[in-house]
């Protein structure tokens, strides 16, 4: 089994390292979103950790790009707010700091249970996708009442 991290944080490289040893995993890494894309873009791994915090993209975006590439994905984060919008979309994460044993066990069940993670990334990236296009609507509704009031407070200043 062949596992990719993307993380910008070498903290955790000894526990993943630890983990590649228990489950016989070969552990590859990846500092940024970008050559993290470009590796997972080769169907060489059986699963992606990706820290939700990175440079050029989104965690999710990327986890959302191997589901596409039919990688299963856990994000992993330290952030509390992030660990609760992750859980609320539905994507499947693991909180940092971990523990090998959680870590190893949330492997494991990605892994065996590929097919599920899959879906539930899919699913998570097209709720983000929806939530995106209302805000964008949102926006737009927002600056054409702004231009609005605008127009409104030169008219009224003109008098």
């Amino acid at each position: 089994m062949r596992m990719l991290v993307v993380d910008t944080e070498p903290l955790a490289d000894p526990i993943i390292d630890c983990l590649g040893d228990r489950l016989a995993v070969e552990v590859d890494y990846a500092r940024t979103g970008t050559p993290g894309a470009r590796l997972i873009g080769t169907g060489q791994y059986d699963i992606a950790l990706i820290d939700s915090f990175l440079p050029e993209i989104l965690g999710t975006e990327l986890a959302a790009f191997a589901a596409n590439q039919n990688t299963p994905a856990l994000l992993i984060s330290r952030h509390p707010a992030t660990n609760t919008r992750l859980g609320h979309l539905g994507f499947p994460y693991i909180k940092k700091p971990f523990h090998i044993d959680r870590l190893c066990d949330e492997t494991r069940r990605a892994t065996q249970g590929g097919a599920e993670v899959l879906r539930r990334t899919k699913a998570a990236d097209t709720r983000v996708q929806a939530n995106l296009k209302a805000l964008a609507v949102a926006i737009e509704q927002s600056n054409r009442l702004l231009d609005g009031i605008k127009f409104e407070i030169s008219v009224r200043g003109r008098r």
